[in-house]
């Protein structure tokens, strides 16, 4: 190894492991190398010192990852930020080795920002094009294979060197225009490298698939006469789950359907690489951007009303008084006999209309008393009812007609938990196999930080003597302490703030958020792959157990990495979901420029206020956008002025929205009174 490459590599494993000393045995290990290794690297004590058998970066070092700010940068390292007095000659995400004392960079070991988005123009005296670099300042980029591009062209850049300030690129791609109406989101997709297209060879593959229904019957129990049904939303295409309903003399089974997209989709196949690669359907606004081809996720894989499908199957038995007294999973063929809307279930639960037949009536009305008791175990585990944050966009013709925050009823209810049920019973049966499978867990909260969150919480009048946060119970009571209150919100966000991220690991952990020990994700193979690899070790440890030591060591070896990147491409595609709604707020806020709206006071700042709207947008309100000087008082939370006008978390104010920052996707308001 060259002692440069191996001077990198141990900085950016200081980053990594967020410290400033590391055992010297552990990067020998490591590394395969030895002291001399590091003796030999130039200049090696410049940067390290070694003392106890310990390898120590000198303490005014730090390795650290560049942010970008509006008016300064950050050198985030050690779960610290350090804000900087001058900016850097960086991109934003840059790792970077910088002497604080000076705030000089000695070292930049790697970059996150690898491709770029340019506007193309051209000088008036000069023909040859110069390229507009969105959001980067003090740099300039030159193009070594530049096509023949029109002014105006929004184009895809692949960075190949950046010396000093000058960024040598490829060209990609042209994302579209600067005048098309979606070139906007477009650019908030390819910003995250997220494919939007299938290769011909794949949509070809896609095409030639078929399923062996009559020999697929000799191996799989038939449900085609079962009364069977889907509720999805009215626009939904990809229906990947359906329920089965039939009551028997002292009990009912309640079967829950998932598509088998692993029949569908084989390992290996072209198909298969591009799922895993994506891991995740994409749902922005009013747009998706399917895991699996439409030939898949709408078509053959789709379970369609009156179309004989295979599925995934738990089947449940559940007594007359609605306890779950046993189970079974099955593999097996369907066939939907009602394609429902949520719309149309919510009508019958909530004023008793229906416009099909009384069999399907009964069977949702039973289910209805089902999933209630259902939800008061859930309660009952520790299940956090967190306030939902969804946007639901109304879009015609390219125009954002309404924004109103999504409201989930009783029929989104039922499905939901039905869903949960069918989670934590496939994972708790491969659990007491001891096979290997995929979970889905939330690990406990940091302490330190909900803690913070449960003092603000206390100073908004929710009380709370609990000491055990471990426990998803007491934080299920303190959520649910302000759920008829105005500040539900709030204390959910709070709560929120201090919950580590839900992901997908191959060993089982507690899923904090749902109070539940065991979980997986195994209803949505359609649009998430770790529910379709799921399905595969079903199919080959559960039911085809040819060669089947080789496929639980195969399982047990490639299952973290895959869950690894399946749990970084869900993240990825929640920050262009949460850019895209921010885009697409602004739009509505530019076409409504008059209007006046009511929020509510979600978060305090020194700096000033977050303000989020009754249709759950978001925007922020600078104290120096008030019309006089307000004190900022941490400790209650409030602001007040000369006059005794006072702002504080929780309150009620109208604002008018008076800009917004496109490029960072920011809103600016500013408040007009309180009410």
């Amino acid at each position: 190894m060259k002692q440069n490459d191996l001077l990198q590599k141990i900085l950016i494993f200081f980053y990594n492991h967020e410290s400033q000393s590391i055992d010297l045995d552990f990067i020998f290990s490591e590394f395969e190398i030895n002291e001399d290794d590091i003796k030999n690297i130039d200049n090696y004590q410049k940067y390290f010192y070694l003392h106890n058998n310990q390898l120590k970066l000198h303490p005014n070092l730090r390795v650290g990852k560049i942010s970008k700010g509006k008016m300064t940068d950050y050198l985030k390292s050690h779960d610290e930020s350090y804000r900087l007095t001058f900016k850097t000659l960086t991109l934003n995400g840059d790792i970077v080795l910088m002497n604080m004392m000076t705030e000089v960079i000695l070292l930049y070991l790697e970059r996150e920002t690898t491709h770029l988005i340019a506007e193309v123009d051209f000088s008036k005296k000069r023909k040859k094009p110069f390229y507009i670099l969105e959001n980067i300042e003090d740099f300039h980029l030159e193009l070594n294979n530049a096509p023949n591009l029109m002014k105006g062209e929004i184009i895809y850049v692949e960075i190949n060197e950046v010396k000093n300030k000058k960024i040598i690129g490829t060209y990609v791609d042209t994302i579209g225009h600067v005048n098309d109406p979606d070139v906007e989101m477009l650019k908030i997709i390819y910003k995250k490298d997220w494919p939007l297209e299938f290769s011909p060879e794949l949509i070809e593959e896609a095409r030639n698939i078929t399923i062996d229904l009559d020999n697929e019957r000799k191996m799989r129990v038939d449900y085609t006469n079962t009364l069977t049904f889907t509720i999805d939303g009215a626009d939904a295409k990809d229906l990947d789950d359906a329920i089965s309903f039939k009551e028997e003399i002292d009990y009912y089974e309640v079967g829950v359907h998932i598509a088998d997209i692993g029949y569908l989709v084989k390992e290996g196949s072209l198909i298969d690489l591009e799922a895993q690669r994506r891991a995740t359907s994409l749902y922005v606004v009013n747009k998706v951007i399917p895991m699996l081809p439409v030939q898949i996720s709408n078509g053959i894989g789709s379970l369609n009303e009156d179309e004989e499908k295979l599925a995934m199957s738990v089947i449940f038995k559940v007594s007359k008084s609605l306890q779950v007294i046993d189970y079974k999973i099955e593999k097996t063929i369907i066939k939907s006999d009602q394609r429902l809307t949520y719309d149309e279930v919510n009508d019958l639960f909530q004023n008793n209309k229906f416009n099909h037949k009384n069999e399907l009536k009964y069977a949702l009305l039973t289910l209805f008393d089902f999933s209630k008791v259902l939800e008061k175990k859930s309660k009952e585990s520790g299940s956090i009812d967190f306030e939902s944050t969804e946007l639901e966009f109304i879009v015609e013709d390219d125009k954002v007609l309404e924004i109103r925050k999504r409201e989930s009823y009783e029929a989104e209810k039922l499905i939901e938990v039905l869903m949960i049920l069918a989670n934590e019973t496939v994972a708790t049966h491969l659990y007491n196999l001891n096979y290997p499978s995929v979970y889905r867990i939330h690990e406990a909260p940091d302490l330190e930080k909900l803690s913070e969150s449960v003092k603000v919480i206390s100073r908004l009048g929710f009380e709370s003597n609990i000491k055990d946060y471990k426990n998803p119970k007491n934080i299920a009571k303190l959520v649910n302490l302000a759920s008829e209150t105005r500040y539900k919100q709030i204390v959910s966000q709070l709560v929120l703030k201090a919950m580590k991220r839900a992901v997908y690991v191959s060993y089982r952990d507690i899923h904090y958020g749902l109070g539940l020990q065991c979980y997986t994700h195994f209803t949505a193979p359609i649009r998430r792959y770790p529910d379709l690899i799921l399905h595969r070790i079903i199919n080959d440890l559960l039911f085809n157990k040819t060669d089947f030591q080789k496929k639980f060591s195969y399982y047990d070896q490639v299952l973290p990495e895959i869950l690894k990147h399946s749990s970084t491409q869900e993240r990825v595609a929640i920050e262009i979901e949460r850019d895209v709604e921010k885009l697409y707020s602004i739009n509505y806020l530019n076409q409504n420029i008059e209007n006046v709206y009511k929020g509510q006071i979600v978060s305090i700042l020194p700096s000033g206020m977050f303000i989020q709207l009754k249709n759950g947008i978001e925007g922020f309100c600078a104290l120096r956008n008030m019309d006089t000087y307000f004190y900022f008082y941490e400790e209650t939370l409030n602001y007040i002025n000369d006059y005794g006008v006072e702002y504080k978390l929780g309150d009620y104010v109208l604002v008018k929205y008076i800009g917004h920052d496109v490029s960072r996707l920011e809103i600016d308001f500013s408040i007009i009174k309180k009410v």
